[in-house]
């Protein structure tokens, strides 16, 4: 049994379809009004900025250079502070080591809690040490030059057919020589000693040359000129103990602004020796060993003078004993 929605479906399908009269579609489409059509606006036409592409971007451009003007100096400014910082350090590292203790006694540091012009003391500090370093260098430059010229009065002597008294004199001139290139490099050593206890607190170096490689120029200054069984190393790679005459004695610890007088090396050639003050004492080893005097595992050059002022016992109390009848507190009104 179909159900009412079926059998409406089935009788609306069945239905005859209307037809449309005609014109009908003629008739509908002249009673519908269209909107009048209105013409499009036409776009302004874009002026063109007059003038050059410099005059278009300068208000962005001038910013831009004043900018980069700033950075420049102040990238300029930045470098020369830069290079006199680094000038500081170098100076106060390789030069400030090499001055000599009385140098150091005239010169006063600036107190720890003072913060004004600490700056412009260190660089009078420093200058005043070149000064004293310069000296220095020029007195080994004097030395040198003294024995390149014994050296050439020595070469320029050795023809065959010398009398007895020129062979003699030439040997004393040659152990001369030797002796006093023998004192300059023991000058050497001791200031390469002072620039190293500079940058490690005013200590010594340890019992080796090879922590002090950096301060030793040239492997050369090692081997006295009599040691003629020696060779110097071609550099510090090579370096062992072989390619060095010298005894270093500085290797039982200490500070080398306190012992002025204390022995760091000692030539077994010459018996030259040089104490902690950079100062070099030619000869003395051999001439006069009795004032080489061992305490606590140090040695010290105490001649005769240093000896009796160290060996002074101090002045007794000469003072009269008290007289017990006399008024210790006496009234010269009673």
């Amino acid at each position: 049994m179909n159900t009412p929605e079926q059998e409406i479906e089935d009788l609306l399908r069945r239905a005859p379809a209307p037809k449309a009269p005609g014109g009908l579609k003629d008739r509908l489409a002249a009673q519908v009004q269209l909107a009048p059509v209105r013409p499009k606006a036409q776009a302004p036409a874009r002026t063109m900025y007059p003038g050059s592409w410099l005059g278009r971007w300068w208000p962005a451009l001038a910013p831009a250079a004043v900018s980069l003007a700033c950075a420049v100096v102040v990238t300029v400014q930045q470098m020369e502070l830069r290079d006199l910082k680094q000038t500081i350090q170098s100076l106060s590292q390789g030069v400030a080591g090499a001055a000599p203790a009385p140098v150091e006694a005239t010169v006063h540091s600036p107190a720890a809690g003072d913060p004004s012009g600490t700056e412009e003391q260190e660089i009078a500090r420093l200058q005043d040490l070149a000064k004293r370093l310069a000296g220095e260098v020029e007195q080994l430059q004097q030395l040198r030059a003294e024995n390149e010229k014994l050296r050439a009065q020595l070469a320029a002597a050795a023809t065959p057919g010398l009398a007895a008294e020129e062979a003699a004199a030439m040997a004393e001139n040659m152990a001369k020589a030797a002796s006093d290139r023998c004192g300059n490099n023991l000058k050497r050593l001791g200031i390469s000693v002072r620039v190293w206890a500079q940058d490690n607190e005013m200590l010594l170096p340890p019992d080796n040359m090879q922590c002090m490689s950096n301060e030793i120029s040239e492997t050369l200054v090692l081997v006295c000129p009599s040691d003629t069984g020696r060779q110097a190393a071609a550099n510090w790679t090579a370096y062992t103990s072989a390619n060095c005459s010298y005894e270093y004695l500085g290797g039982s610890g200490g500070r080398s602004d306190q012992e002025p007088d204390r022995v760091l090396f000692r030539c077994p050639f010459h018996g030259s020796i040089g104490l902690a003050d950079t100062s070099v004492l030619i000869g003395v080893a051999k001439a006069h060993p009795e004032y080489l005097v061992r305490k606590d595992g140090k040695l010290y050059w105490r001649p005769p003078k240093a000896q009796s002022e160290e060996n002074t016992p101090p002045a007794p109390n000469r003072e009269s004993p008290p007289n017990p009848n006399l008024n210790p507190n006496p009234n010269p009104n009673r």
